[in-house]
């Protein structure tokens, strides 16, 4: 089961015209891609889309063609890691889209979260910052009154700024509840 969810600069949104907020508005329900013309921040993000049973799904020989997972991923050496992995009877036990944050520059990135099982040993991914190069942190949010907070895994609450006015105002937009699996 997973959910597609919007997060949006309040501060930016409200500068809008009402015709253009209406706009918004209408392109994000419809799923747009591009949602808006004017200089804002906003992140469609995909939380918990996945499977549960991968060891299953990644049981077949993939001599002839690319496994599966590396349509959820665009790192290469990630998919490098996977294909030696994978080539060593490893197994994908779990996978999920999930957010992740850069504690240096503050961007949050929609990735895939998998973990492979080998002999006793465990992989998971570490994704690299477009923008500044450091490792990415996976991290929780929690949703009040519709605003997003986000906290790393340990409780502590995490800022993410707007990229065009530096607000913290970020706001959600409950997409749609979908069942995958």
């Amino acid at each position: 089961m997973g959910r597609k969810i919007t997060i949006y600069c309040e501060n930016c949104f409200n500068k809008m015209s009402k015709r253009k907020q209406k706009i918004f508005r209408k392109k994000l329900f419809l799923g747009k891609k591009n949602i808006t013309t004017t200089k804002m921040f906003y992140k469609v993000l995909s939380l918990g889309i996945g499977f549960s049973s991968a060891h299953e799904y990644f049981e077949n020989n993939f001599s002839d063609k690319e496994p599966p997972i590396y349509s959820m991923i665009n790192e290469l050496s990630i998919k490098e890691d996977i294909n030696l992995l994978l080539n060593n009877n490893a197994k994908v036990t779990n996978g999920y889209y999930t957010i992740y944050y850069c504690r240096n520059c503050f961007e949050i990135y929609n990735k895939f979260y998998f973990k492979i099982e080998s002999n006793d040993k465990f992989y998971e991914p570490k994704y690299i910052c477009d923008k500044c190069n450091n490792i990415l942190i996976i991290i929780k949010h929690k949703i009040i009154d519709n605003k997003i907070f986000f906290n790393d895994l340990c409780g502590n609450e995490l800022k993410v700024l707007c990229k065009e006015c530096n607000s913290s105002k970020i706001i959600i937009d409950l997409g749609m509840l979908g069942i995958w699996d």
